[in-house]
């Protein structure tokens, strides 16, 4: 029997095109996952081993979707023997486990896959580095600047005000919860000036 598995790395990005194609390669079970291929303990890829019987054969889009390490990968390959089962890539690698050539040649590629994923990894340090030289931030802009977490504070801490912190969070368009780190935040940059 022919068991797809299909991986992308966040809820946000689309595994239907990995679904097709398993589809279109005769997979009769498929099985996902959106978690980073890093992560060794998948869900989706466990019950696809599960279903692994001997003479199965894995299918996967591409080699860095089953695995983003050559230890994971090797580690991956000896469950698949073991089983008496092999894998197939779709993307133009025409490897088997069942024979000589074809272990090699996915160690090779194992190898490439991680050193390009180490080589991202790099580039994205550098990037992110360079930029905190400039003096830039990462991540998302705040939904409450500092003057506008004042403000709330003061409401907030206003005695003889009625509000509740849910009525300020609202009246700024934000939930509770960041209503509540903003006003952490700026409570604790002046305590910091205080001292």
């Amino acid at each position: 029997m022919k068991i797809g598995y299909a991986r992308v790395s966040t809820t946000e990005q689309n595994i239907d095109s990995q679904v097709m194609a398993l589809k279109a390669a005769g997979c009769k079970k498929i099985f996902s996952d959106k978690l980073s291929g890093a992560k060794p303990d998948r869900p989706g890829l466990k019950s696809a081993i599960e279903q692994l019987r001997a003479g199965d054969t894995l299918i996967v889009w591409k080699l860095d979707r089953l695995a983003r390490s050559l230890r994971d990968l090797l580690n991956l390959t000896q469950q698949f023997q073991d089983l008496g089962a092999d894998l197939k890539v779709l993307d133009g690698l025409n490897v088997s486990l069942t024979t000589s050539d074809g272990k090699l040649m996915l160690s090779v590629f194992g190898a490439i896959a991680e050193f390009e994923r180490d080589l991202a990894r790099e580039r994205t340090i550098e990037g992110l580095n360079y930029a905190r030289s400039r003096g830039r931030k990462g991540g998302r802009p705040r939904k409450i600047r500092d003057r506008q977490a004042m403000s709330a504070k003061t409401r907030w801490d206003d005695s003889n005000n009625d509000e509740s912190l849910d009525d300020i969070a609202a009246s700024f368009n934000v939930s509770r919860m960041t209503m509540w780190r903003a006003i952490q935040r700026v409570s604790n940059k002046t305590k910091e000036n205080q001292v």
